[in-house]
């Protein structure tokens, strides 16, 4: 089942069973878009899911775009390799607003010589809006990579700047 969150950006698609996520796709794009946010609607694919996860993925996506703090709404921890979940578990200690780089990241969790394993971590994390893998960047601040695109990374951390002041 998916919920649908539809923007002046392009449609968010997230996966859905049980009233949790399991998975998010942002829109492609290259460049941010020059027209402001606005969530638009939210909708279900098949009409199976809860009003009550319709609203709360739509106020976590508005918050989220617009820079504020936002409740996470009920997700699934992603299934993977070990690694990859110490990651994503570390991820969602990185507070918004900051960075922490691949190597930091990689000696915070106890493997000191893993930045590049960090890295192919964040990129197979199947919720980067939930589990925020683009607070993680590469070392002296140059911003790495992103599975949704550099555009949405800047965007996001841009956004989360703004809104802790």
């Amino acid at each position: 089942m998916s919920v649908c969150i539809h923007t002046s950006w392009g449609d968010i698609v997230m996966e859905e069973k049980g009233g949790a996520l399991r998975s998010c796709t942002l829109p492609t794009w290259h460049r941010a878009p020059r027209r402001p946010f606005k969530v638009t609607g939210v909708s279900s694919t098949d009409g199976v899911v809860t009003a009550k996860t319709l609203r709360d993925v739509g106020q976590f996506a508005k918050a989220c775009f617009e820079g504020r703090a936002a409740t996470l709404p009920s997700f699934v921890f992603p299934d993977g390799p070990a690694f990859h979940r110490k990651v994503w578990k570390a991820l969602l200690r990185i507070p918004a607003g900051r960075t922490q780089s691949y190597g930091a990241l990689a000696r915070r969790i106890g493997h000191p010589r893993a930045a590049r394993a960090v890295g192919q971590a964040c990129g197979a994390n199947p919720l980067p809006l939930i589990i925020p893998c683009h607070r993680v960047t590469a070392a002296h601040g140059a911003l790495g990579g992103f599975s949704c695109g550099l555009a949405w990374k800047e965007l996001l951390l841009d956004r989360e700047r703004d809104g802790a002041h």
